[in-house]
């Protein structure tokens, strides 16, 4: 699987996840009867864990695999350490919104910055099949466009 792909599923969670946090608040009264479904704490962990899984699956190849560099990792993890603790402490109101807002943050900044990275090391350091398998399909397509277009 191509890390640019889990890059941006990774942080499209992240902003869900935020998006979800921040909504919640205003849902809640509108929908009291379906609220326990839509904002409960089953939906907030699934958030958690998908963006943990996510994000451990791109950046760890990433760092192995393309650029040796530790400042997406160190984002990510300080980000999730910020999200754990938010949802294991569930500070009140104001508090808990901007524990997730400030992890949704470090953690999309993660994602943004190993796609950077990604994309600057690719040519030069990545031997990975996914990525190998990318460069051989731009060398096929090349090598067509010129056999169309004749000498």
């Amino acid at each position: 699987m191509h890390t640019e792909r889990l890059d941006k599923a990774a942080s499209a969670t992240s902003i869900a996840c935020a998006v979800h946090c921040a909504l919640s608040p205003l849902v809640l009264p509108l929908l009291p009867l379906a609220a326990g479904h839509i904002v409960g704490p089953a939906l907030e962990w699934t958030f958690v864990m998908i963006s943990l899984v996510l994000g451990t699956s791109s950046l760890t190849h990433s760092f192995r695999v393309v650029h040796r560099d530790w400042r997406a990792l160190l984002l990510f993890t300080a980000g999730f350490a910020v999200l754990l603790s938010v949802r294991v402490a569930e500070p009140p109101g104001t508090l808990e919104a901007l524990g997730v807002f400030g992890a949704a943050s470090l953690l999309v900044a993660a994602h943004v910055l190993n796609l950077r990275l990604g994309r600057s090391h690719r040519e030069h350091a990545c031997r990975c099949a996914c990525h190998q398998a990318e460069a051989g399909s731009a060398e096929e397509s090349a090598h067509a466009e010129r056999a169309l277009l004749g000498p």
